[in-house]
């Protein structure tokens, strides 16, 4: 079953589905070339950051062709 989205990994991890490394994928974020979503409660500054996944894939792709 392929997820809807994945976490960010933790500092010093790789994403275990397609092993790329946390600065990489934060990078992409900020670059605007994958989508991600941030959930915090509101007033915190610390949340989750989550990947869109087939945004990743997609630019996975994008880049192999």
């Amino acid at each position: 079953m392929r997820p809807e989205f994945v976490p960010v990994p933790k500092p010093g991890t790789r994403d275990p589905h397609t092993g790329l490394s946390r600065s990489y994928l934060c990078a992409l974020i900020a670059e605007g070339k994958i989508e991600s979503v941030s959930l915090r409660k509101l007033g915190r500054t610390r949340g989750k950051r989550l990947i869109r996944y087939d945004s990743l894939i997609a630019f996975i792709n994008s880049e192999a062709a």
